[in-house]
């Protein structure tokens, strides 16, 4: 065996997502349809994030993990969705530019805005 090869990185305690961006109508069962499409079509949910930009429309940010079937018809498939108005995959620089733009901060503790 040639000991000089680089083994495959296989800590299984780093975990590769993709987030994603979906602008929503605020109709009611809404978030519970796109999130079950998630779900049913085999992809693990990492961590979820939706707020009411305007009263009739949610955003939700998504972060499902790498590796989990056909990512990209996933994407597809959001889109197909009644209520969902666009989806879009997002890097991190546009993640970042998205919630600083549009996410209030808020204490955690007294709910007093902290600008």
């Amino acid at each position: 065996m040639d000991t000089n090869k680089k083994m495959p990185n296989t800590d299984t305690n780093q975990l590769y997502t993709k987030k994603i961006s979906i602008d929503i109508n605020a109709n009611d069962g809404a978030i519970l349809r796109v999130l079950g499409l998630i779900e049913r079509r085999g992809h693990r949910v990492i961590t979820m994030h939706s707020y009411m930009p305007t009263n009739t429309s949610f955003k939700l940010e998504v972060e499902i993990e790498l590796g989990t079937p056909r990512q990209d018809v996933l994407l597809h498939q959001i889109k197909r969705l009644g209520d969902v108005v666009d989806a879009k995959d997002l890097t991190g620089e546009e993640l970042a530019a998205v919630l600083q733009a549009t996410v209030k901060r808020y204490s955690r503790h007294d709910m007093i805005p902290t600008d």
